[in-house]
């Protein structure tokens, strides 16, 4: 009659098996997720304000021929004595253009990395479907209505831009019209928006709307509250247009429009 050898495993082998469970359960904990979507998201949006920052400083000194007399302090900047916030200079959107592009390469490897899906149609790049052109009808429709809303109102939000010379204009059309809103849709709507979406449950789906507008009506922090107030209701719009397509191009539509409204007094 043979002899059965029990093998017991070792207490190494024991505490690897139990700290390979944690670890499991840990990776699949949602406060964990709801934790990196959290600093993912504003470690992002950080690097957008600080770069645009740190650029527009660059531009400044490099473009600086005329012997101006600058001091900046945070997002205000005082030329020749005559104070201005950083965002009404034509030097900003050309740091717009270039953290845009930074940034956009980042939330695709960020988003790589989080969800390992292909980033690009995962945050809603992709080919749009014969039966969602209609979407792109509801979003011009709807920048329509917001339009006339502004200018019977009289709520439009006021800007002191200002651009000498034609290049000038031209970078900052290119950078308020293009890049910011691109920027901004992939970080808000692709990202946040998506990833929020990802973790609540159907019924709460609204959350990840409202969450998402309240964070892009306070990157517009410049303007009134009245104003705001608007940017807060496109937000919601341009969340309910993502979530219901899947797909970026329909609010980043919009934006590009409303922005390029937006830019007509600055051209003429």
């Amino acid at each position: 009659m043979g002899v059965v050898v029990l093998e017991l495993p070792g207490r190494n082998r024991i505490k690897t098996t139990i700290l390979n469970k944690l670890i499991k359960k840990i990776k699949g904990s949602i406060a964990l997720k709801w934790i990196v979507l959290y600093y993912t998201f504003f470690f992002l949006f950080g690097i957008y304000a600080v770069t645009q920052l740190i650029v527009t400083v660059v531009v400044m000194m490099l473009s600086n021929e005329g012997g101006r007399s600058i001091d900046l302090q945070g997002f205000l900047v005082q030329i020749d004595g005559v104070e201005h916030q950083i965002w009404n200079l034509p030097e900003f959107y050309v740091a717009v253009i270039i953290s845009a592009i930074a940034v956009s390469i980042l939330t695709l490897l960020v988003t790589r990395l989080i969800v390992m899906k292909n980033p690009i149609k995962y945050l809603g790049l992709k080919t749009i479907p014969a039966e969602q052109v209609k979407w792109f009808l509801i979003s011009v429709v709807g920048l329509i209505l917001g339009i006339l809303f502004i200018e019977t109102t009289g709520i439009k939000p006021t800007t002191l831009i200002t651009a000498e010379t034609y290049n000038k204009k031209i970078l900052l059309v290119i950078g308020l019209v293009f890049f910011a809103p691109f920027m901004e849709e992939l970080l808000f709507r692709g990202f946040l928006l998506k990833r929020m979406s990802d973790l609540l449950s159907p019924k709460t789906q609204w959350l990840a709307i409202l969450i998402t507008a309240v964070l892009f009506a306070g990157l517009h922090y410049q303007y009134d509250l009245i104003a705001m107030v608007y940017i807060l209701a496109v937000g919601i719009f341009l969340g309910i247009m993502k979530l219901k397509t899947d797909n970026l191009w329909f609010p980043l539509s919009f934006h590009v429009l409303g922005n390029m409204y937006a830019s007509l007094p600055f051209l003429f």
